[in-house]
């Protein structure tokens, strides 16, 4: 049978074959199908052989396999796998291995997403809009029948209350935390209990003034920098969250802290500080006082709180700061937002965390907590960086570091680990472990624009110090946890699926 003259009886053939495989495709369909192919012509085809040799190069191009630490070169199979992040380089200068990138379904940054939209609730009220009229059908009615009056009533139309300027600080962390920034932007957009929400990007460099940018996900800065009054509502009706793991040199130097007093004096403000509290110490907030902050009345601005020392010793041994700023400080956690979010719908029984610092004392600068890799000092050995590490960091981010040496950094990879391997570690051990002096920025990412986002590993030695500490077993499940959960998600056995996660030790 020729595509462009078919019979009819080929054509009732056909229909009936394909009913029967349970495609129920007309007489017509299948005519108007033929006579297309014949329209479109011969197509090219691939002889068997040359199909079962791309078949078999495909599936070695992705065959996984770990290698361990003790493996020689000339046994391993030169073969990369290339996730769509932050792709490793060897060496600056040098070009990128070739591989296959595949789309690899990535475990989720933000776990505890619905417990964070439970703790927004207080925010979820309606006000009467002040641009926006409805039909009021009650009074109306009552207008006609006591006055005679034919003509309708409007009123103001309900609204959300608050709308939210989400802005995220460009600090020298940020690749760490944009899925969980990403995720939390998300979370609000979905929440149902704000108007708007914006987002921005505060460019913080030393010395320099700081820069206000539309769009946190955009770094190619291409539009004029705004001033911070771009974010203030005349109505007191925006929430101002500013997104930081409050390290930067722009902290320590006392830009930031000038920028929230302005904002404070017109909006709500507060900070979402992504790492928990028990490590503020080490951060620009170990300046200030711990207080706890309350307000009587809805939308209260931030300078307007009340504050009140958490420890009540130092209410008698500080004298007030000449300058005060109040700020509320929260963590991505479900209990300090519901209490910062009851105060700022003026529950008064509630008070939330907050610092003080005293703007009239004078900034210091302090070094943050990663170093770029060839700086002038000479920095710790592997041994020592590890023993520090070890001295300071949590036991969950203790044994998540020794998982991550297994395997490439890249924020894909730590997220699967986490899934499969460590479910209860959180974005904040992710932070303990990159801030935690085991890694360097990788010279690559300075020698390119802006917008390309910063690249980390393991400082020199360190990840075979850190992979001695872990036994082979615990090593060769990080690959079978992180095929397994691909494989699921992808609909592929894993006995078929294999890939090469390479490493250069």
């Amino acid at each position: 049978m020729r595509p462009g003259n078919p019979k009819v009886e080929d054509i009732d053939g056909l229909a009936t074959l394909l009913k029967k495989a349970g495609m129920d495709f007309g007489v017509e369909d299948v005519a108007d199908a033929l006579w297309l192919a014949g329209k479109m012509g011969d197509l090219p085809t691939r002889s068997s052989s040359e199909t079962q040799t791309t078949s078999q190069n495909t599936q070695t191009n992705i065959r996984e396999e770990f290698i361990d630490a003790g493996d020689t070169e000339e046994d391993t199979p030169q073969v990369q796998l290339s996730l769509p992040a932050q792709q490793s380089q060897k060496q600056a200068g040098t070009q990128p291995e070739s591989g296959i990138p595949i789309k690899a379904p990535a475990a989720p940054a933000l776990r505890i997403r619905l417990e964070l939209a439970r703790s927004l609730r207080p925010l979820r009220q309606t006000v009467p809009s002040l641009g926006r009229m409805e039909f009021d059908e009650a009074a109306t009615v009552e207008q006609i029948a006591d006055q005679q009056i034919w003509s309708p009533v409007l009123k103001p139309a309900p609204e959300r209350w608050l709308e939210v300027a989400l802005v995220v600080e460009d600090m020298q962390s940020l690749p760490l935390w944009e899925e969980t920034i990403a995720e939390f932007q998300t979370l609000l957009e979905r929440q149902g209990a704000f108007r708007r929400v914006t987002t921005w990007r505060l460019q913080t460099e030393p010395n320099q003034p700081l820069q206000l940018f539309p769009n946190w996900r955009d770094t190619t800065y291409r539009q004029r920098p705004r001033q911070a009054k771009h974010l203030w509502d005349p109505a007191k009706r925006r929430l101002i969250l500013l997104l930081s793991d409050c390290t930067s040199v722009a902290w320590h130097q006392g830009a930031v802290l000038s920028w929230l007093e302005a904002c404070g004096q017109q909006a709500p403000t507060a900070v979402i500080q992504l790492l928990p509290e028990r490590l503020w110490s080490q951060t620009a907030l170990g300046r200030g006082t711990p207080v706890w902050l309350t307000a009587l009345s809805r939308g209260t601005v931030t300078a307007n709180l009340t504050a009140q020392y958490r420890v009540a010793l130092l209410q008698q041994m500080l004298a007030q700061p000449a300058q005060p700023l109040r700020v509320p400080v929260v963590s991505l956690e479900a209990e300090p937002i519901k209490q910062w979010a009851k105060v700022v719908a003026g529950s008064g029984e509630s008070r939330a965390v907050g610092m003080q610092f005293d703007l009239g004392q004078g900034a210091r600068s302090q070094e943050i907590g990663v170093r770029r890799e060839g700086d002038e000092e000479s920095g710790p050995s592997p041994e020592e960086r590890v023993q520090r590490f070890w001295t300071t960091a949590s036991l969950m981010a203790q044994r998540l570091a020794g998982l991550m040496s297994a395997a490439p950094v890249s924020p894909p990879i730590v997220d699967l680990i986490r899934q499969t391997l460590l479910p209860k570690a959180e974005p904040v051990h992710v932070a303990e472990v990159y801030m935690g002096g085991l890694m360097q920025v990788q010279p690559t990412a300075f020698e390119v624009s802006k917008a390309t986002p910063l690249q980390y590993d393991f400082a020199e030695g360190v990840r075979n110090v850190l992979s001695d500490a872990v036994s082979r077993s615990e090593t060769e499940s990080v690959l079978d946890a992180v095929s397994r959960y691909i494989a699921d998600r992808l609909g592929l056995s894993t006995k078929n699926f294999e890939a090469l996660l390479r490493l250069d030790f």
